[in-house]
């Protein structure tokens, strides 16, 4: 599939986060360094289902909803 780094910047700051509260801010860093290009990786060799992809539509109508709860 071809790789967006959209998504991945949507949650860098959430992800960064979180394991700053639970594991310490040295920790998120080199994770969150060591995780983008895992990450890329998987997207690239994962399947691309084509066109009839319903995430990236529910992901636009769902968000905003996710965000006021």
């Amino acid at each position: 599939m071809k790789y967006n780094g959209l998504y991945f910047a949507l949650f860098r700051g959430t992800m960064k986060k979180v394991l700053s509260e639970h594991c310490g801010k040295a920790f998120a860093r080199d994770t969150m360094k060591k995780a983008h290009p895992v990450y890329k990786e998987l997207v690239t060799e994962a399947d691309d289902i084509g066109y009839g992809n319903p995430w990236p539509i529910m992901s636009c109508l769902l968000w905003p909803l996710w965000c006021l709860t």
